[in-house]
């Protein structure tokens, strides 16, 4: 058997990227048309993360050379957004400052292709949802990292604002400098207080003394490398692609306080339409005291409804005292869930069914 020289095999590489490109087109033509579909039968919004959520289902069965899955799925991540953006879909607003790792949540799930925004602070947060219905909200919602988790759960409670995806983020960061090869040679770290207490056994492992510079921001952070003295400093790892000429010392860094981040996306707009297997999120307000919620968990358990969590969240100088928040996974019958809240409505409570959504691990 004759071997190829290596023009050849590049030749080879040429044919198959020229391949690539153009089904890559044709997906995007597809993704046109099916927007231009929507569209016509009055859809507002294009934004389908269910049928997103297949897609990447779908990557483990078509998976069949033993491709590695994450390199597969970060491949879509930006196939997906081209194609979305293709749609004209909507702005995805952050809760959070703009080179934060909550934007690199929002990059790692909605590509590089997505018209996406930080506002630190919730009502520019909601004006930004109500400018169209066709934009997105993207918040924390982990209670160490959701500081306006009690103004989104008002809001959701009101009706407002509606769940249509769950996305659970693993930070990540590297350790980069604007000179230095090694951490060694850094005259000081920059760092926020966040990325302090989140990377703390990573400063606690170092064997040698760093003066560790504590900035107010992320941006703070980026224009600190901006110095003639070597610094040194720890970025959210999506961040670090959009600077040039830093020096990477060490990528991959993650923190053990924090393994995983619960971010939801929401919408002003229409939500998903009901989907066994995926999730939802019940809504109670009560007042101090009341045992209602310990009878419709028995009742929920009765009827074989599988619980994913429950949250309790108090509140002051509010109608109620607390509001009790109930993730499930949606039955096969759904008879089994409209049950449920009769449940709550035969007990005079109110309750609040925010959305059906698909989890994105």
């Amino acid at each position: 058997m004759t071997s190829r020289t290596l023009e050849e095999l590049r030749k080879n590489l040429d044919r198959i990227d020229q391949g690539l490109i153009e089904l890559i087109r044709q997906r995007i033509d597809l993704a046109r048309e099916i927007g231009g579909v929507k569209r016509a039968s009055g859809f507002e919004a294009c934004f389908a993360p269910i049928r997103e959520a297949d897609v990447f289902k779908n990557l483990d069965r078509y998976n069949l050379g033993g491709l590695n899955r994450q390199s597969l799925e970060n491949i879509f991540v930006e196939v997906v957004s081209t194609c979305r953006a293709a749609q004209e879909q909507g702005r995805i607003a952050v809760l959070g400052e703009r080179n934060g790792w909550f934007y690199d949540a929002a990059l790692s799930r909605f590509g590089q292709s997505a018209d996406i925004v930080s506002v630190d602070n919730f009502d520019d947060f909601c004006i930004e949802l109500g400018k169209s219905p066709k934009n997105l909200g993207f918040a924390s919602f982990t209670p160490e990292h959701s500081p306006d988790r009690l103004a989104l759960v008002e809001t959701m409670l009101s009706g407002k604002l509606g769940i249509v995806e769950e996305y659970n983020f693993t930070p990540e960061f590297s350790l980069v400098s604007n000179s230095a090869r090694d951490l060694s040679e850094a005259n000081e770290i920059c760092v926020t207080s966040e990325t302090l207490r989140l990377m703390r056994q990573f400063f606690i492992t170092l064997s040698f003394d760093l003066k560790i510079k504590i900035c107010r921001s992320m941006s703070e952070v980026c224009e600190n490398l901006e110095s003639v003295n070597p610094v040194a400093a720890i970025l959210p790892s999506k961040l670090v692609d959009t600077y040039q000429n830093l020096v990477v010392i060490k990528t991959g860094l993650k923190s053990e306080q924090v393994p995983r981040v619960k971010f939801l996306t929401l919408s002003a707009g229409a939500g998903n339409e009901y989907r066994p297997g995926i999730k939802t999120a019940v809504m109670c307000p009560l007042h101090r005291g009341s045992e209602h919620i310990y009878d419709i968990v028995a009742f929920m358990r009765d009827h074989r409804l599988e619980i994913t969590d429950i949250h309790n969240l108090n509140f002051v100088d509010k109608p109620w005292d607390t509001i009790v928040i109930i993730e499930l996974i949606l039955p096969e019958d759904k008879a089994k869930f409209d049950a449920l809240m009769a449940e709550f409505h035969q007990r005079g409570l109110l309750a609040r069914n925010c959305g059906y959504f698909p989890v994105f691990k």
